[in-house]
This record gives structure tokens, C-alpha cells and sequence, in this order.
């Protein structure tokens, strides 16, 4: 590794997790985690990335995470208590990382729907990285 630290960014859920890993600033891969409960879904998380890389690069990786948040009553989707097994995801695997960097949702793409920061995202990535997603 030359350069920048290894960055994996995850998108935590109960059952289902997005995972990006990028070195040296270029997306290496894209791929979502299946589970059956919030802590099997972190530890099949870290399989992956177990799989994926030396347990030296992942001591000195970067982890960003999507920290939940309740918003205000009228604009509730669903029971704000669900968040609590997101977070419950999310906090199992930054037990693994000592660099870790949360971010709301509103920090990282605003108050944007869904499909608007999804065709952002791929308007900036590059063929190659497209593939990881697609």
C-alpha cells in the first residue's frame, strides 16, 4: 500500500449491508452483505473484509460509517426503535477499527431522495469503478 490508508466505508442495516473499500483514492471494491440479524450481518461484514485484506491493513484502515438518526416525528418512515439494530450493526464493526468516522446521513448527501445521490454517485464514478457496483 503507497499512499493513502485503505478506506472502508459501510452502510450499515439489520439483514443488509453496503460495503465500498478504496486504496490509494480508487473505489477497489463494491458489494453488499447479507445476515440474519444485526450482529451476523457485522461479523459476515468482517469476513469479507477478512477475506479481503491482511489483518495489518485493516488495523491501520480508515472506517466510515453512516451514523442513524431519528428525525422529527412527521417525517418518521417506519419505528425510529429499527435504528437501534442499525446502530447496533454499525458499532459491531467499528469495534474492529481504531480509525473510525461517523457520519449522519444528512453530512454526507444533505436531504436528498434516495435515487438523486444514487445517479450522482455514478455520474462521478469511472467505468472501472461502475463495474464494482453494477
Amino acid at each position: 500500500m503507497a499512499g493513502r490508508p485503505v478506506i472502508i466505508a459501510i452502510d450499515p442495516g439489520v439483514k443488509l449491508a453496503g460495503v465500498a473499500t478504496h486504496e490509494d483514492g480508487e473505489l477497489t471494491s463494491a458489494f453488499l452483505v447479507k445476515g440474519v440479524d444485526a450482529l451476523n450481518t457485522a461479523s459476515c461484514v468482517w469476513n469479507e473484509l477478512i477475506g479481503q485484506f491482511p489483518i495489518d491493513i485493516l488495523n491501520g484502515a480508515e472506517l466510515v460509517v453512516e451514523k442513524p438518526q431519528v428525525y422529527r416525528q412527521n417525517l418518521l418512515r417506519g419505528d425510529p426503535n429499527d435504528l437501534i439494530d442499525v446502530a447496533i450493526m454499525g458499532s459491531a464493526i467499528a469495534a474492529h477499527f481504531s480509525n473510525v468516522v461517523w457520519y449522519l446521513p444528512r453530512e454526507w448527501k444533505g436531504q436528498m431522495p434516495k435515487s438523486v445521490v444514487e445517479r450522482l454517485i455514478k455520474e462521478e464514478l469511472s467505468p472501472e469503478e461502475l463495474e464494482w457496483i453494477e
